[in-house]
């Protein structure tokens, strides 16, 4: 299985976790109540926190895919008020928009901590745009994105337990 972050190795997924499903007979793995987790053999309850490591990553590169969609309709927008001889100022916001997004794609997708931040904060952002532009499939996909990253298993890829410095 693909280590995320193999310098994390706090979180199971980013360690050699488990026993090789030909290291162990199936009557000696059952007998040692281990359970057949990605082709290796795990204890239930580890079984259990991989499944919900390997479901956080992949759901924050969907994410990721998903605030990519937000910069490609924010670009959109862009070139339609070119086309339109919109103000000037009102398109260079909407082209730091598009590069704030895409930016905070490309972090997420890298499990950046500055890009939680960026996320959370354009998210934010696109919730108030949501009432004012009546446009509420961005509020629904704004909320989800928040609620989502806010919940304890993204937390703890982007930020690792705090290490107590030694007693000297």
């Amino acid at each position: 299985m693909k280590k995320y972050q193999p310098e994390r190795t706090d979180l199971l997924i980013n360690t050699e976790w488990g026993i090789a499903e030909e290291e162990v007979s199936k009557d000696e793995a059952q007998q040692r109540g281990l359970v057949l987790f990605k082709g290796r053999w795990v204890a239930p309850d580890e079984s259990t926190k991989l499944a919900i490591e390997i479901v956080a990553y992949r759901a924050i590169r969907l994410l990721a895919g998903v605030i990519c969609l937000f910069a490609a309709y924010s670009a959109y927008a862009l070139l339609f008020n070119i086309s339109r001889k919109a103000p000037v100022g009102a398109l260079v916001m909407l082209a730091i928009v598009v590069f704030a997004y895409v930016a905070a794609a490309i972090g997420l997708y890298m499990f950046k901590q500055w890009a939680y931040y960026v996320t959370m904060v354009l998210m934010a952002i696109s919730i108030f745009q949501s009432f004012i532009a009546r446009r509420y499939l961005l509020l629904v996909i704004a909320v989800v994105v928040i609620v989502a990253l806010i919940r304890k298993p993204f937390r703890r890829i982007f930020f690792p337990p705090k290490q107590e410095p030694a007693p000297s």
